[in-house]
């Protein structure tokens, strides 16, 4: 019986789903679904954009270009993105920005998880009224 199943993988037949540790089947799964891979594709470029770019793109996001000739420059090889109203390269800001926004997005995930954990707890361990209390808060936030 183990014989056949060694010929069947040698012959490039298909994997079963025992063949696959839970890690590889997640993984599987996710590499099938082209929504989701878009979703990480993007997250991903978000990412290098905003951890990478500033090591490319060396220009201050605070530094003003001097005179009124640096105020809203449009798109030029030294500002691809231009200047804003105050001569500061757009470029430099959203690589700064995205990192600042980045970071806020991900503690205010964690502490609303946080929070929800330790709501569902208490509501899970007293139950009864005080569940019920708890619950139809969270219903109302």
């Amino acid at each position: 019986m183990a014989e056949k199943a060694i010929e069947a993988k040698k012959k490039g037949q298909k994997k079963s789903s025992e063949d696959y540790t839970y890690v590889g089947m997640v993984f599987h799964r996710l590499t099938r679904h082209k929504l989701a891979m878009v979703g990480a594709f993007m997250l991903i470029f978000i990412l290098l954009f905003v951890f990478v770019g500033p090591l490319i793109w060396r220009i201050d996001p605070n530094t003003q270009i001097e005179g009124l000739n640096g105020l809203f420059n449009p798109a030029s090889h030294a500002h691809p993105m231009g200047t804003d109203d105050y001569g500061r390269d757009v470029l430099a800001r959203m690589f700064f920005g995205g990192r600042i926004s980045l970071f806020i997005g991900f503690l205010s995930a964690m502490t609303s998880t946080l929070l929800g954990a330790v709501v569902g707890l208490v509501a899970g361990y007293y139950g009864g009224w005080a569940d019920n209390t708890l619950m139809r808060f969270t219903d109302a936030m």
